[in-house]
């Protein structure tokens, strides 16, 4: 064999080794090579799945050996290895596959709750808790209501009482009757006294006098309310018992009460101690004699409608009472002259009193003071209403001037 061919053959037998040997780091540093850049647990292939060695580029293979093959003698890259960085092409791929958060990118319902446009949403729960709770003051309210108006017509009818009191008994047992009243038809007029009974109270506290008045003036509304027939039977059995038996003086329909007789002996005296003052006609043989005119007066009546002014004589009366006790000097001086006649002309005495006002406007005794003022007039009545509190009737007034005549006056 000629030289050259035997160069040929050591030459191809050196690559073949080379390319077996080279996986071996002992043997590749026989060879030149480091051995850090040779995989120790893996053999390099361009099929691994583990290192992949792209193909070199048409570009960099055109101008041979590149940069990371300086010190190859055969010019090859070496493999990839593990640990080393990736190649810059698969660098760009990974990135590339990389998505970032848009601006745009929609947010939960949640967390967009307050710029969103959907209706807001009610809270149930919270809703009926708040009704509840209305509910449950309104009802508190009217429970107070219902026991103040109770207990202000237990001092009403405690005024009214012959004992001037009611027993425990009669405040449990009125209270269950005047608690039906309130709740039923005439619940309304019930509850007026929730107004005047305050007025009464102020006008009454410490004025012993006063409050003999309101206590004859409320006991002729009630006996007004039974004779009228126009009470419910609540509100009969409590004036029934409260009131007593009447004491009837000249029986009839309607009949003379004897609190009538005494409404027209209190007149008389009145009467008497404002024409001669410092002399009083007050006395238990004059008022005898003042009930058997009366009486006969009575009697002698032209018709039923005078019959009917002379039996409601005690309510006339016990207004004007009040409206005296409360009137100032000037006030009474009117009231004065219209009762005893000094009064000039027909205009009545200009003496507003609030209180009077709101018990003749209101309370359940209003049907039975209409059906009063809506009786035929006579010679002897005026053409007051039931409202009007300032005048008593000229024809009272000259049977109370009469019975002046009759009596002995005292000193």
């Amino acid at each position: 064999m000629d030289s050259p061919n035997l160069i040929k053959s050591l030459a191809m037998l050196i690559l073949v080794e080379a390319s077996i040997l080279s996986g071996s780091p002992s043997q590749a540093t026989d060879w030149g090579y480091d051995g850090s850049t040779v995989p120790k647990d893996s053999t390099p292939s361009v099929f691994s799945g583990k290192h992949v060695v792209e193909p070199a580029s048409p570009k960099s293979a055109s101008k041979g050996v590149t940069k990371s093959a300086e010190g190859n003698p055969f010019g090859r890259a070496p493999a990839a290895t593990k640990g080393t960085t990736a190649p810059p092409a698969l660098k760009a791929t990974m990135s590339s596959q990389t998505v970032a958060p848009s601006g745009n990118t929609k947010r939960s319902p949640a967390s967009s709750s307050k710029n969103s446009n959907q209706p807001e949403q009610i809270d149930l729960h919270s809703a009926n808790k708040a009704r509840e709770a209305r509910e449950t003051a309104v009802a508190k309210n009217l429970a107070e209501k219902e026991r103040k108006t109770v207990n202000d017509w237990l001092e009403v009818y405690a005024l009214v009482s012959q004992e001037h009191k009611l027993s425990d008994d009669q405040r449990e047992r009125f209270s269950k009757e005047l608690a039906k009243c309130v709740n039923g038809p005439e619940k309304l007029s019930f509850e007026s006294v929730l107004t005047f009974w305050p007025l009464v109270q102020k006008s009454i506290k410490n004025n012993a006098e006063q409050k003999e008045n309101y206590r004859s003036l409320f006991k002729a509304l009630f006996r007004l309310q039974l004779h009228s027939g126009s009470l419910s039977e609540h509100e009969s059995n409590i004036l029934t018992e409260i009131l007593g038996p009447e004491r009837i003086a000249v029986p009839g329909t309607p009949s003379l009460t004897e609190e009538a007789c005494d409404a027209y002996g209190d007149m008389a005296c009145f009467m008497y101690s404002q024409n001669n003052p410092g002399k009083t006609i007050d006395a238990m043989d004059n008022r005898t004699i003042f009930s058997s005119v009366i009486q006969r007066k009575f009697t002698e009546a032209p018709s039923i409608a005078d019959k009917q002014s002379m039996a409601n004589f005690a309510l006339k009366w016990g207004k004007f009472k009040v409206l005296f006790a409360d009137a100032n000097d000037a006030q009474k001086e009117q009231l004065a002259d219209q009762i005893t006649g000094k009064a000039k002309g027909s205009k009545k005495p200009d003496v507003p009193n609030a209180s009077i006002e709101s018990i003749m406007t209101h309370g359940p005794w209003m049907a039975a003071l209409q059906n009063l003022a809506k009786a035929p007039k006579t010679a002897t009545t005026s053409d007051t209403t039931a409202q009007d509190t300032m005048e008593l009737p000229q024809g009272d007034t000259a049977k109370a001037g009469a019975l002046t005549d009759v009596v002995t006056p005292h000193k």
